[in-house]
């Protein structure tokens, strides 16, 4: 492994991935809102609280989230359990083992080639997820 070969390739995408970083977070808090509007809860200035506060919001992954949506629709109502189910392992693949992933990879050309090909089917299908969101209204 490599560990060269992902720095080099992580630095030249690094907006990339930044921007990518980004829209999994925003998936990520839209679908919070639309699953739980009624827990929507202003941070106490309390340290207790915010702790208290930050383990609950942490406890509501993509992968948690998806499994509450299926729960509340199992109709898959809005039509986003097949996304959900391939953006939710992609995400964990990009924010835990993208990095190995590279390292992985015999030399710059091949790191280039892969990571394209893996960050250019991941933007596809969070782009579809986060678009989707936005247009859905969960009642």
């Amino acid at each position: 492994m490599d560990i060269e070969l992902a720095n080099k390739y992580i630095e030249s995408e690094k907006d990339r991935i930044f921007c990518l970083f980004r829209l999994y977070q925003m998936i990520e808090i839209i679908l919070f809102l639309k699953l739980y509007p009624s827990e929507i809860i202003t941070p106490s200035r309390e340290k207790a609280e915010f702790e208290k506060l930050n383990k609950e919001l942490n406890s509501k992954t993509l992968g948690g989230m998806t499994t509450k949506y299926l729960k509340k629709y199992p109709n898959d109502k809005y039509k986003l359990k097949l996304i959900l189910k391939i953006v939710a392992p992609q995400r964990n693949h990009f924010m835990h083992s993208f990095w190995i992933f590279l390292s992985a990879t015999k030399d710059e050309n091949q790191a280039k080639e892969y990571g394209d090909l893996v960050l250019k089917d991941f933007e596809k299908n969070a782009n579809k997820l986060f678009n989707t969101l936005l247009k859905t209204e969960f009642v």
